[in-house]
């Protein structure tokens, strides 16, 4: 249950036995282990290991290989990057404010909570940690009952704003589950806590864009509609919404059915003290240098699932052409959804300040965003995604190879168990397996190298267990005196000493589809920064990160929105150039791919300032490219692009003044 009360003031801006290897391993889909594994040798009977399988069509055969060991990059920090959505918070920003208070978690709830954040021996790595319960919220399920909560009072950007805070007692973190039905140009959406110095600020173009990318992957219904907050710590949190000068509220139409009640500290930015939810003989990367470079390319990841909160680990990869993109790689078991994708937060240099103190060091950083999800095959348990926001720099993405590690090769694997501190493990890879999904079961058993059947890896681990939470996280062995990723995992029991775990070949999944995107042509786009002028209700967009700052940092008329899509810098893979004018009458932009349209106004409009190429597009539609829908507004003489489709049928909806002008040209909403 959930109650609502409305206040009018001025708030604030926003250990187990050993084993061998067993030669047949029964699973459940459940997670719930069914039987015994009997080594063919030792006679040792252990705890199977409970992988959660999810049936999947076998994926195409492709022959594309990796010609050899893929280096690893460090990300620096003049790689491109987008900017930070966390802000400065202005106190007295705010209009009036409604609490959404819940009732504490019942007894059944609790006892959910407590046995979720127990370690159990012999417990499954094969499912992903759950770090929080979805809760329902009744005062603000439906669009109409939100409605009816969002009181607005002007804003100091001559806009409208209203804010709801929300409570659930003893939490330690909440997400919200805001559900999209329409959201009006230039709307900004802000998170924060009470008291907080800093807020998340999330503009509507991301947020529908977020929308669109589950709509592209075919999913429906609520999940593909919901764009899911940052958690910020504590048990409460605050949505601001505030909408430009001239805008009708009535167009914001939003619901908050859901919140995800976290019990694990699940935010760099928000988790303090001690974590320590691991088993005591996990192994703590502080207390090496072994690993320093490879830790640096893996993340704990937070997301949501049906509602409910749940932590994986995952890995940043190069690509050939060292590019720069930001793909992530984890387990199908953890993300196997675009919508899941979108709710994914990541958390990098995740790791004690100092060696086994369980104090999470200084250096932790948080990136928002969520990712794109490129390739969800279960036949491997990959789950392959393209991050939405680039991480911090000192991340390293991982080096990698395409061919299957040799038997006997020491291995090593890097994790979050439990969602705790990162942790390392040590082993060898010691066989093939075959693992068939099925809906409700399935099995691993020992095969040949050949990549029909034999698509996992067998580690023998000697120290260091996984535990759930583990799940995604990167198997390493040596190449050429190189540490490459040969794996993710898959699943595995928590012993403490000569545990299995079992791991997705890397090899079969980059041949199955992954190689498309690791293996592209060096012809790196750039991305393309759009903002939103609340003076003249007009759009900027900019390929430039010092120009983006610049209006970011100086001039507060504009709302920085975000990425809009992706250009290519040059002319170098035959795109077109855009070229962009300055209109001295209106102060707003104009940009066009057509070398007529541009002749034209250089001819005959002497208020448009003619300022040079700005970036380079597809005339026509290619592979891979999505179509700029351009509108002209007949009430400022402008023009707005966008390559959403949810964003363009917005508009037609619900701003009468912008007349559709059809496709313009074709952009990328990817790197």
């Amino acid at each position: 249950m959930a109650f609502v009360t409305l206040v009018t003031a001025c708030g604030g801006g926003s250990s187990s036995t050993g084993a061998s290897a067993p030669s047949t391993v029964s699973v459940a889909g459940s997670g719930t282990a069914v039987g015994t594994a009997t080594s063919t040798g030792a006679g040792i009977s252990v705890a199977p290991a409970s992988f959660s399988l999810q049936a999947a069509s076998k994926p195409a055969p492709a022959t594309t290989t990796s010609d050899g060991p893929i280096v690893a990059l460090t990300r620096t920090a003049d790689m491109p990057q987008d900017a930070s959505p966390v802000r400065k918070r202005t106190p007295g920003v705010s209009g009036s404010l409604a609490y959404v208070n819940l009732d504490g978690l019942n007894a059944e709830k609790r006892g959910v909570v407590a046995r979720k954040t127990r370690v159990v021996a012999n417990e499954s790595a094969a499912i992903p940690t759950q770090v929080g319960l979805g809760r329902n919220i009744d005062a603000t399920a439906t669009e109409a009952a939100t409605a009816q909560v969002l009181v607005w009072n002007d804003s100091p950007g001559k806009g409208r704003i209203a804010a709801i805070h929300f409570a659930t007692p003893d939490a330690k973190g909440v997400r919200l589950g805001v559900r999209i039905t329409s959201l009006p140009l230039g709307t900004m959406l802000r998170f924060y806590v009470a008291g907080g110095k800093t807020m998340i600020e999330v503009s509507a173009q991301q947020l529908l864009a977020s929308i669109q990318r589950s709509l592209d992957a075919g999913e429906t219904g609520e999940a593909a509609h919901t764009y899911w907050s940052p958690d910020l710590g504590g048990e409460e949190i605050t949505l601001e919404i505030e909408v430009p000068p001239g805008t009708d509220t009535a167009l914001v139409q939003i619901a908050i059915p859901r919140l995800t009640h976290m019990f694990v500290q699940a935010d760099a930015l928000s988790a303090t003290g001690t974590l320590g939810n691991a088993a005591a003989c996990t192994l703590d990367v502080s207390c090496t240098h072994a690993y320093d470079t490879e830790s640096k390319s893996v993340a704990r990841m937070t997301f949501v699932k049906d509602g409910d909160g749940y932590a994986c680990t995952g890995t940043l990869l190069n690509d050939k052409a060292s590019s720069g993109t930001p793909y992530f790689l984890s387990a199908y078991h953890c993300i196997s959804t675009q919508a899941e994708a979108s709710s994914l937060v990541t958390d990098w240099f995740f790791h004690s300040s100092q060696c086994g103190n369980g104090v999470l060091s200084d250096a932790a950083r948080t990136v928002y965003g969520g990712a794109t999800l490129l390739l969800a095959n279960a036949d491997t348990d990959t789950s392959f995604m393209a991050l939405a926001s680039t991480p911090p720099p000192g991340a390293v993405y991982a080096a990698w190879i395409a061919t299957p590690p040799p038997i006997g090769n020491d291995a090593f694997g890097l994790h979050h168990p439990l969602a705790d501190l990162q942790k390392y493990s040590t082993g060898k890879v010691i066989d093939y397996f075959s693992c068939i999904a099925h809906t409700t079961d399935g099995n691993c058993t020992f095969a040949t190298a050949a990549p029909s059947t034999a698509r996992f890896i067998e580690v023998m681990l000697g120290q260091g267990p996984v535990q759930p939470g583990s799940s995604g996280s990167p198997l390493f062995t040596t190449s050429n005196g190189t540490s490459v990723l040969v794996g993710q995992l898959f699943g595995g029991a928590a012993s403490c000493t000569n545990a299995i775990a079992v791991y997705g070949r890397f090899d079969v999944a980059y041949n199955a589809g992954m190689s498309q995107w690791l293996n592209a042509p060096a012809h790196p786009r750039i991305p393309i920064y759009r903002f939103y002028n609340t003076d003249t209700s007009t759009h900027f967009y900019t390929a430039s990160a010092t120009e983006r700052d610049t209006v970011r940092n100086t001039m507060p008329k504009y709302n920085y929105e975000g990425i809009a899509f992706y250009a290519y810098p040059d002319g170098a893979t035959g795109a077109t150039a855009l070229e962009r004018f300055y209109n001295t009458k209106t102060g707003a932009h104009f940009y066009t791919i057509s070398a007529d349209e541009a002749q034209s106004v250089k001819a005959n409009n002497p208020a448009f300032n003619y300022e040079g190429k700005g970036w380079y597009a597809n005339v026509g539609a290619t592979t891979g490219a999505t179509a700029m829908y351009r509108f002209y507004n007949t009430r400022t003489g402008t023009h707005f692009y966008t390559t959403s489709a949810a964003e363009r049928d917005s508009v037609l909806q619900n701003s009468p003044s912008y007349n559709y002008d059809g496709i313009a040209y074709y952009a990328w909403t990817a790197l």
